[in-house]
């Protein structure tokens, strides 16, 4: 690892506070450690690109920075915490922007320190590689679940106390159309129209006629 004197705590904070604690021992934190490079980053620097290639990935030595995606804040890193490990992707490439919110170091990984890593120490570079696909995967999971666009079309009926009644015979008069979507409602309203489609649920025959 590139010696830095604001950097001697590296080793210490990789056992300690990132996701390799419990995974790796002392020992094979202390390897990927050494093979690691050093950054500064001032505040509101880019520390990586959305789209650009995913050529390392890092952990926060000290400050703090925002990973933004579709113009959203999907989360806040702290001292500890990686970025980056869609390095280990088939896609190869960055699905984020992170931003240094405060002044940040960082020690990065890359895909040299990788190559050099499997020269030196086969078994240990196979377990990191699983340890970071594996990451991503998880990662991409929540990324696609919050980004998910449902295409369902929903129908919501909204009436006033004093229109429910007509909403109800609304609703028994257009059963055949109303019930080929979800519907939304609030409370008590989709209470009645519960019952109502309930008891003034279409035959099979007028469903085939529809």
């Amino acid at each position: 690892m590139n010696t830095n004197p604001t950097n001697n705590n590296v080793v210490d904070i990789l056992k300690t506070e990132s996701a390799l604690k419990g995974v790796f021992s002392a020992a094979e934190i202390e390897l990927l450690a050494d093979m690691m490079g050093f950054q500064r980053h001032k505040q509101n620097d880019k520390i990586v690109s959305d789209g650009e290639p995913a050529i390392s990935l890092m952990f926060i030595i000290s400050g703090e920075a925002r990973v933004l995606s579709n113009d959203y804040q999907r989360a806040i890193l702290g001292v500890g915490e990686m970025f980056g490990e869609g390095m280990f992707s088939e896609e190869g490439i960055r699905v984020a922007d992170v931003i240094a919110s405060k002044d940040t170091s960082v020690v990065t990984f890359t895909i040299e320190h990788y190559e050099r890593l499997v020269k030196k120490s086969p078994s240990i570079a196979l377990k990191a590689k699983n340890f970071f696909e594996s990451t991503y995967h998880h990662n991409k999971r929540k990324n696609d679940d919050f980004f998910h666009t449902d295409s369902t079309k929903y129908l919501a009926l909204i009436a006033h106390n004093e229109m429910k009644s007509s909403l109800a015979e609304f609703v028994k008069k257009h059963i055949l159309s109303i019930t080929k979507f979800p519907l939304v409602a609030t409370g008590t309203t989709g209470l009645l129209l519960y019952n109502c489609l309930l008891y003034t649920s279409p035959s099979p025959r007028d469903k085939r006629q529809s």
